[in-house]
C-alpha cells in the first residue's frame, strides 16, 4: 500500500532544522554538548595548541606535504609557521596563531595575495 506524501510527513520541526544546520567550529561537537570534552588540535609533536585562533594557509591529508610547506615558509622568513593536526587528522599549515582575533585579521589581509585561500580557524568556544 502506498501512502500519500502528506501522510508520511517529516517529524522534524523548524527548531530541529536550525540546530542541525548551525555551523560547527573546531573543538565543538555533539559529544561536547553532552559534557564530554572534544579532542583538541595538537602540533606535530603532540602538544595541545593553546591559542584560540589559527591563521591557516594550507590543509593537507599528508603530513609530509604540510611539513614541506612549513619548511618553505620558514626558509622565506614568513610568519611563525607550524603544522596543527585536527582531531580528524587533517594537517593544517598555520601561518601564525594568537588569542587576538583582530591581530590575525590584519595579517590575513596582508597575506591574501600570497595565500588566497588563507582563513582563520577559531578553536573552542
Amino acid at each position: 500500500m502506498v501512502l500519500p506524501l502528506y501522510a508520511v510527513a517529516s517529524k522534524y520541526t523548524p527548531a530541529m532544522y536550525e540546530k542541525a544546520t548551525e555551523p560547527i567550529t573546531a573543538g565543538t561537537s555533539s559529544a561536547k554538548q553532552n559534557s564530554v570534552t572534544a579532542p583538541a588540535y595538537k602540533d606535530i609533536k603532540g602538544a595541545a595548541i593553546t591559542h584560540k585562533y589559527l591563521l591557516v594557509v594550507g590543509s593537507f591529508k599528508d603530513e609530509l606535504n604540510a611539513t614541506n610547506m612549513v619548511n618553505q615558509m620558514k626558509h622565506k622568513g614568513e610568519g611563525y609557521p607550524y603544522v596543527a593536526i585536527s582531531p580528524e587528522g587533517k594537517h593544517r599549515v598555520v601561518y601564525q596563531s594568537s588569542d587576538n582575533d583582530a591581530e590575525l585579521r590584519e595579517i590575513l589581509v596582508s597575506i591574501k595575495s600570497e595565500y588566497p585561500s588563507a582563513w582563520i580557524l577559531k578553536l573552542g568556544d
